[in-house]
């Protein structure tokens, strides 16, 4: 079933979508929320919240053409908040934005052994030398693979904005990391926790 019928079934009382919704959106959800709080159990409780509150609202909220983008937008802004309510410390960046964590991962057997160590110390410096937009851009258009429209929408920012924070990411990885070819940084890039 597509994402709109999938939303209208949901929207309508089937159990059932909400389920399917939950089975294909949690696990996505759960990395992408670590993003924004090291606290597991407020980002597990954000999704519960979030679906209760979805199930609840259902004959209330908007259509959508994409479950993933509605689903992401109203996490973050949710963990945002709660952490804010919480008193916890989600450090904000220059740009007055939540810190968006991520780190590298690589896969030694396309890296010969003893250059791992330095490519993954120069991947690091690189992620870390991004601001916290630049990093969650990526992370959106990349490893999710959601398009610019999509993008915008989760980060509440203008279509040229999230292209430009894509891009300027891109260029500022490869002046850090000089020589590297960017088709093995995206390669080596995504984000485990």
């Amino acid at each position: 079933m597509d994402d709109i019928n999938l939303w209208l079934a949901m929207k309508n009382g089937n159990r059932d979508a909400l389920e399917t919704i939950y089975r294909n959106h949690a696990k996505i959800l759960f990395s992408y929320g670590m993003r924004f709080s090291s606290d597991r159990q407020l980002v597990e409780d954000s999704i519960q919240d979030l679906f209760i509150e979805l199930w609840k609202n259902r004959q209330s909220i908007g259509h959508t053409d994409s479950i993933i983008r509605y689903l992401m937008t109203s996490l973050r802004r949710k963990i945002i908040r709660k952490g804010q309510q919480l008193n916890k410390t989600m450090t904000e960046a220059e740009d007055n934005s939540p810190v968006f964590g991520a780190e590298i991962a690589f896969d030694e057997q396309w890296i010969a052994a003893e250059d791992a160590e330095a490519i993954a110390e120069k991947l690091q410096e690189a992620i870390k030398s991004l601001s916290a937009r630049q990093q969650e851009a990526i992370y959106l258009k990349y490893k999710e693979g959601l398009d610019y429209d999509d993008i915008c929408k989760i980060m509440d920012v203008q279509y040229q904005s999230a292209r430009n924070l894509v891009g300027d990411a891109i260029r500022n990885l490869r002046k850090t990391l000089e020589g590297l070819p960017i088709t093995i940084l995206l390669f080596y890039l995504f984000f485990l926790r």
